[in-house]
């Protein structure tokens, strides 16, 4: 596996990124990645949940542009 190397300036800014508040009241939901080996971020997952008449499929799509602006570093070392 290849490590990936991002520009500091990228690195730190990612490490700044905050939370609205209201988004860490939602609830922890269970999931696991749909993303492939070689995706730079792991933002899509599903959950399958056994029911009593069948079975729950929850798809889990992130939307990261809530959190990082076109046309900052985030977004050009994410387009690379």
């Amino acid at each position: 596996m290849t490590t990936l190397q991002f520009p500091p300036q990228a690195t730190a800014l990612a490490h700044a990124l905050t939370l609205q508040p209201e988004l860490w009241q939602r609830p922890q939901i269970e999931g696991v990645t749909i993303d492939g080996p070689d995706s730079r971020d792991l933002d899509d997952a599903i959950w399958i949940e056994p029911k009593s008449t069948g079975a729950i499929l929850s798809v889990h799509i992130a939307d990261v542009s809530e959190l990082v602006q076109v046309g900052s570093i985030l977004d050009n070392v994410a387009i690379a």
